[in-house]
């Protein structure tokens, strides 16, 4: 029984220490002066990008996604709740349709990684072969699916790498005290 007790504490102790996960929230903005609904697209993007991203050990959430022409107002709106609401990383991911087209596919992603005071951590731009390749496929869903892996796997690498030079700083911090 004592032996018992002794296993069950040691695993309260150890579990929590070996349990640690990044926490983010996705912003996506559409920007799109064309329509005021958020395309299906975009939402299968938004899916497949936070299953990505939960696969690979996040806890993720999201807002909800913002449509805009060119205005900034409800994006801004957007990233100051996702602030608020706790998670370590803010990644907001701006869609650009072409207005010109009615098209279901967009010309152009960018994507950043923010704290939670939105100091700019990292960013990217996805170029326009990579998205040609992955929306032009036989399988949309499937192009769509893949690309979204693959835009996770380079945010979460800027995010782990972040993740590990706050942990030197932190180190660092207490070695000095």
């Amino acid at each position: 029984m004592k032996k018992r007790f002794i296993l069950i504490l040691a695993l309260l102790v150890l579990i929590p220490a070996f349990t640690f996960a990044q926490s983010l929230t996705i912003v996506i903005v559409q920007r799109d002066s064309s329509t005021r609904d958020v395309r299906e697209m975009t939402r299968l993007l938004e899916t497949s990008l936070m299953d990505s991203f939960f696969c690979d050990g996040f806890i993720v959430s999201n807002e909800p996604v913002v449509v805009t022409g060119t205005g900034n107002e409800l994006f801004i709106e957007h990233l100051a709740s996702a602030g608020m609401g706790g998670m370590g990383y803010i990644v907001p991911v701006i869609i650009e349709y072409d207005e010109t087209k009615n098209a279901a596919t967009f010309v152009n992603l960018e994507w950043e990684v923010l704290s939670n005071n939105y100091d700019v951590y990292a960013s990217g731009v996805v170029d326009q072969p990579k998205l040609h390749a992955a929306l032009n496929r036989r399988d949309c869903e499937k192009g769509v699916r893949s690309f979204a892996s693959n835009l996770e796997k380079e945010i979460g690498a800027a995010i782990r790498f972040q993740a590990q030079i706050q942990k030197k700083k932190s180190q660092e911090l207490s070695f000095k005290r």
